[in-house]
């Protein structure tokens, strides 16, 4: 009974994970679309959002890597391979970095895109990402001293590791400041546009709702760090942190190719109703005799 409980533990963030991964996937490939079949231009916001999808992929399929070595159950039991989690549990650390890193930048070449008076604001803030991201790569791939350690110490052996409790609420914090600071940083010039005030509000009220829930994952994220450094028991602890990971880089994803889709979507549209017009109208058509 007890083993279909962890089991069932792992397959919960098996089966989240990828029905949500599998809406970002669906979200981008018709961003992709929309700006290249329809708008007829593919910006470098595109690119980067297809970077941050194969990223976040590879996450994906190593969180679902782990749930069948043993992700859900608990470090004690005999049937799960220590070592090979400790190696997964590394690679999705650092293609959480990655995939976090390029999610934000996704959306600041976005705002470059669209918001000229910020390129100042948002060129500082994508340096600051790019720096924050390889440096806190570089610490997680080297946490330990040699980096075999991290793995084969995973029952708390001593060894030269930094404090990976500190280090891990480090990244939380920043990241949730950085997701908090991403989504305010177009209000002013949204608020100064030349637009309806109900549209200024549908556009404040999207940003503020999926900056709310990128925020909110990132902070429930850190809580469940603390629980898993405290507690230990990597392998079973480690479930919340995945599903928060998840969740916060999967909503960013479908959040930022939402307004490339509802500019493209008018014009696809326009282009139906012209095809509809020409197929219906007899005199559009003609016969070689």
């Amino acid at each position: 009974m007890r083993n279909q409980d962890y089991s069932g533990r792992g397959l919960t963030v098996l089966v989240f994970s990828d029905v949500i991964m599998f809406l970002a996937i669906i979200a981008v490939l018709m961003r992709l679309f929309s700006r290249y079949f329809i708008l007829r231009t593919l910006g470098v916001d595109d690119w980067f959002a297809l970077a941050a999808l194969v990223v976040s992929i590879g996450m994906v399929l190593a969180i679902n890597l782990g749930v069948k070595y043993g992700t859900g159950k608990h470090d004690a039991d005999n049937n799960i391979n220590t070592a090979i989690l400790g190696k997964i549990r590394l690679a999705i650390q650092i293609l959480y970095i990655f995939s976090s890193g390029l999610i934000k930048i996704t959306i600041l070449m976005l705002y470059y895109r669209l918001f000229h008076r910020l390129r100042i604001w948002v060129i500082i803030t994508i340096a600051f990402v790019v720096v924050m991201s390889i440096a806190f790569t570089f610490v997680a791939v080297f946490q330990c001293e040699p980096v075999g350690r991290f793995w084969t110490t995973y029952h708390g052996v001593n060894c030269n590791c930094i404090l990976t409790l500190v280090f891990w609420c480090i990244v939380a914090v920043i990241f949730l400041v950085s997701n908090l600071w991403i989504t305010i940083l177009p209000l002013k010039t949204i608020l100064g546009l030349h637009l309806a005030w109900d549209k200024k509000i549908t556009v404040i009220t999207f940003l503020g709702s999926t900056g709310f829930i990128t925020c909110v994952s990132a902070a429930v994220r850190l809580a469940y760090v603390v629980v898993l450094y405290k507690h230990h028991d990597y392998s079973r602890n480690s479930i919340p942190v995945y599903l928060c990971s998840v969740i916060e880089i999967c909503v960013a994803l479908i959040a930022s190719s939402i307004p490339s889709l509802r500019s493209g979507f008018p014009k696809s549209m326009d282009r139906l109703n012209s095809w509809r017009q020409k197929a219906s109208d007899p005199g559009s058509s003609s016969c070689t005799v």
